[in-house]
């Protein structure tokens, strides 16, 4: 027999969606985290306060009640005044109320039924490469992204909310980093689907995603403060995979869900003109063109036909981009070729998206072959910066995290300034014990990709160019080092005194012992402000850096 609990909530839910009444809606909910809240509130408000509810049923399936008593699993079918209709089959998480004793919705999402399709393997395999210092990437990096401070540069890696609401182009440069991971081409070349823009594509790739990933609002790298919310990092898709079981669901964002789709689209045919990303609140979306002429609007949990009859969330749209462009309406600015606006515009007169119509710059939109080679094109959209104006490239990189940047110091200013959560450190021997206990493989199949200091602490793992970061950035947050690390050809290496007039204390990290002299033609060295690279042209200062610093603990051959 059903749970009269149960029943009551159901008849609360449908009363509250019936009369779009706000606050009987607010009555049913026990929702600590405000995001979360806010989401939950904006549901309510798009499906039930905007248009008048004519009719509503909500069924209820006993048997799931039976099998998980903290899930409610109920099919709400809703019809509206205007003729529209709704249907959604969702999963309540419930829990009693301690005051109350009523049962109350903590959280809501779509039901997931497994569909019987091709499993796909996300796990990544890692690559056995060349010598990173033997990428010519390195050698043509010099100084394509001057204008822009370490300080700035550090946004890229993060990512977080505040750093994206300030630098659109870190939107671009979060989709683009995710269409340069072998992961992608990976996936692709199981799927075995022609490549185009059709509407089974669209689909069966969304359900491939559905498979893997579900939404996640609530995080545990952030509390219930609002500054956690904006700071709280974007995850690039080697973290989210990193370590996970293969076979279960994973919990994401809405704007990883929705930039990992976007991404797969893109190297199954969809052009850059066919796909636009916006956000509304905190929720990301799509609208996706297929090679048929229909619009599809996407949700994490949503694939709709674009039609009359839609209903589409409500808010302001600031800001639309894909990979490679952006609109900003509320800055008024645009990165954006004038063909790609004029399908866009077109795409916007027959959605909610606005239209934009004033004079823009310039922008070369790449078109991704999905035959290219990965290594390919992560290099060609890694030199794309040196012959394009765009501004978005330069952050690419950094979000990409690659050693073949100008400003490699950006990483270790970043690991310094990034979130530790309880982890703390006494003295030096407690911060070797720390890292002796990871494992050590980085994150990244390739390899010149670095960790920063909070990667390594949240998987536990690294490279030993990731640990000689996590070691200087440990010493100067937690003691005041000073420092550099030292990639060579042969050993990795962190220098570093605690003392201004101390002797340098020198660390091979490659070996895990204490040395005398650095080993190996250097290839770069830095720490949080400075850096220095053999291999690019010598910029003298820097140069001059490393030499009065460092110079008295390096064999003198052993200069580039």
């Amino acid at each position: 027999m059903m749970n009269s609990k149960f029943t009551d909530l159901v008849t609360r839910l449908k009363n509250s969606i019936f009369s779009g009444n706000k606050e009987e809606w607010l009555r049913l909910l026990m929702v600590e985290d405000d995001v979360a809240k806010q989401s939950m509130n904006k549901w309510f408000e798009d499906y039930f306060m905007v248009y008048k509810v004519k009719r509503c049923r909500i069924t209820l399936d006993e048997s799931y009640i039976i099998k998980n008593s903290c899930e409610i699993r109920c099919l709400v079918k809703v019809q509206y005044q205007e003729g529209k209709e709704y249907l959604a089959d969702l999963l309540l998480c419930v829990k009693e109320d301690v005051e109350s004793k009523k049962i109350k919705i903590v959280s809501i999402e779509r039901f997931y039924q497994p569909a019987l399709r091709k499993k796909v393997n996300w796990q990544m395999v890692l690559k056995q490469d060349e010598p990173w210092w033997k990428n010519t990437l390195l050698k043509e990096e010099e100084s394509e992204d001057e204008e822009l401070q370490h300080i700035q540069l550090a946004r890229a890696i993060t990512r977080n909310i505040r750093f994206r609401e300030a630098h659109i182009q870190l939107e671009c440069a979060s989709i683009m980093t995710t269409m340069m991971s072998p992961v992608i081409p990976n996936i692709c070349r199981q799927l075995e689907l022609p490549s185009e823009n059709s509407e089974q594509n669209l689909k069966y790739i969304y359900d491939i995603l559905m498979d893997k990933f579900h939404l996640q609002i609530t995080r545990p790298d952030r509390d219930n403060t609002w500054a956690s919310k904006y700071l709280a990092p974007w995850y690039g898709i080697e973290e989210i995979l990193s370590g996970k079981e293969e076979g279960k669901r994973i919990a994401v964002s809405c704007n990883f869900f929705m930039s990992t789709l976007y991404v797969l689209l893109r190297w199954y045919g969809f052009r850059a003109s066919h796909l636009v990303q916006f956000r509304i609140i905190n929720q990301d979306y799509l609208i996706v063109k297929t090679v048929e002429n229909k619009l599809f609007f996407i949700s994490h949990d949503n694939l709709t036909l674009c039609s009359q009859s839609t209903i589409y969330p409500s808010g302001t749209i600031n800001r639309v981009f894909g990979a490679e462009w952006f609109i900003d309406f509320k800055g008024n600015d645009a990165e954006i070729s004038h063909l790609l606006l004029e399908e866009y515009n077109l795409i916007a007169q027959n959605t909610f998206l606005p239209t934009y119509n004033p004079i823009v710059k310039e922008s070369e939109i790449m078109t991704v072959n999905p035959n290219l080679d990965t290594d390919d094109f992560r290099n060609t959209v890694l030199r794309s910066g040196d012959c394009t104006k765009s501004s978005i490239y330069p952050w690419i990189r950094y979000a990409n995290q690659t050693l073949c940047v100008s400003k490699p110091e950006t990483y270790i200013y970043w690991s310094i300034q990034s979130n530790w959560g309880n982890v703390n450190f006494r003295n030096e021997e407690e911060i070797y014990q720390y890292v002796d206990q990871m494992g050590t493989e980085s994150i990244f199949p390739e390899n010149d990709r670095l960790m920063t200091a909070d990667q390594c602490i949240r998987h536990q793992t690294s490279g030993t160019k990731d640990r000689a970061v996590f070691l200087l950035a440990a010493f100067k947050k937690y003691f005041n080092a000073q420092g550099c690390v030292v990639f060579t050809k042969k050993y990795d290496y962190v220098v570093y005194k605690f003392e201004q007039n101390s002797k340098w204390i020198l660390y091979n990290v490659s070996l895990q012992e204490k040395s005398k002299l650095i080993e190996g033609e250097i290839i770069l060295a830095f720490n949080n402000t400075n850096s220095y690279c053999v291999v690019q042209n010598k910029n003298c200062e820097k140069q001059e850096w490393f030499q009065n610093n460092f110079g008295d603990i390096v064999k003198e051959e052993m200069y580039g």
